[in-house]
């Protein structure tokens, strides 16, 4: 079985996340899924903490959808699953400092696999 972390432990930042990972060593050689992490939309109220205080918010996304497409004697076959864990996200937003404009990534019809991306804009 193999295992892929997308950032190292105590990451503070997806600057460096990737939004691939190799499968090709499976049986059928999968194609290699392909996500996107990155803030699109907002798709939740934005967080102020200009002027106010620093918040903490647990998000908990319970399964992880996937879907691998594979090549099946020249055709395309998509192999939708939800993995079975628990994604559990702490974002720390400082007191005082600027307006978060959110995406939840794991909403219905979201980009990603789960948590939140964020698009900033520092306090007038």
């Amino acid at each position: 079985m193999t295992s892929a972390s997308l950032l190292a432990p105590g990451s503070r930042s997806d600057l460096a996340e990737p939004s691939t990972v190799n499968l090709s060593g499976y049986a059928y050689h999968p194609e290699t899924p392909v996500w996107n992490n990155s803030f699109a939309r907002s798709t939740e109220s934005p967080i102020d903490t200009c002027g106010g205080p620093g918040q903490s918010i647990p998000v908990d996304v319970s399964g992880l959808p996937v879907t691998i497409q594979f090549q099946v004697g020249g055709e395309s076959i998509n192999a939708p699953i939800i993995l079975p864990f628990l994604l559990i996200f702490d974002y720390v937003l400082p007191a005082n400092f600027g307006i978060w404009q959110i995406d939840n990534l794991s909403a219905p019809g979201g980009p990603g696999g789960g948590g939140w991306a964020f698009s900033y804009s520092p306090c007038p």
